[in-house]
């Protein structure tokens, strides 16, 4: 089974050489920028308010059922088991993902980030 991972970086974090890194072993797969995220946020949003009928009739588990299968098939054709989502999106989008974190091939989202006065020294 695939488990997933998700990178979050600020930018000059690190996280773009966590990245590179974690692509040198031939166990895991790392995403550049991917396109899940945008898929699961339109995804929601028509389900949520463009569709007619779901409007009138919305169930909740119907879109968790969804985006977990979604996630699933957008990396189903890479051969590694660990997948690593690197896309800066995720800590903005949050909210309209929480569903995956119920699930046990899901794993929390890992962080980079700099401390302010790290950053002041940067600019």
């Amino acid at each position: 089974m695939k488990r997933f991972h998700f990178i979050i970086g600020l930018p000059r974090s690190g996280s773009t050489l966590l990245a590179t890194i974690l692509r040198q072993n031939p166990d895991v797969f790392v995403t550049s920028t991917s396109p899940m995220l945008d898929q699961l946020v339109a995804n929601q949003d028509i389900y949520r308010h463009g569709l007619q009928s779901t409007k009138a009739n919305f169930i909740q588990e119907q879109l968790d059922n969804i985006t977990l299968r979604m996630i699933q098939g957008m990396w189903a054709h890479v051969p590694q088991n660990i997948i690593i989502d690197n896309n800066r999106g995720w800590g903005k989008n949050l909210p309209s993902v929480e569903v995956l974190f119920k699930e046990k091939w899901v794993n929390p989202i890992h962080f980079m980030y700099r401390s302010l006065s790290q950053q002041a020294l940067l600019n």
